[in-house]
């Protein structure tokens, strides 16, 4: 069953979005330029490496489902 609803219901990536706000909650606690390249090289890797696979498997598992979902979800593709 594809979930759709919750957090899922705003971005295909919660878990991502989060650990990327807490990155960057982080970087803006200890105050320097230099820690707000962690967020960025996070978000580039999971971008480049993870999603992509994630994506693929959904529309493998959910080929309906997922289309539509996709239509609908557009945010942090």
């Amino acid at each position: 069953m594809l979930i759709t609803t919750g957090p899922f219901a705003l971005t295909k990536h919660p878990m991502y979005v989060g650990m990327g706000l807490i990155l960057v909650g982080e970087s803006i606690l200890l105050g320097s330029l230099v820690t707000f390249l962690i967020p960025i090289i996070f978000i580039v890797c999971i971008r480049k490496l993870f999603i992509p696979f994630e994506e693929r498997t959904l529309k493998t598992w959910f080929p309906d489902e997922y289309k539509q979902y996709e239509q609908k979800i557009q945010w942090w593709n």
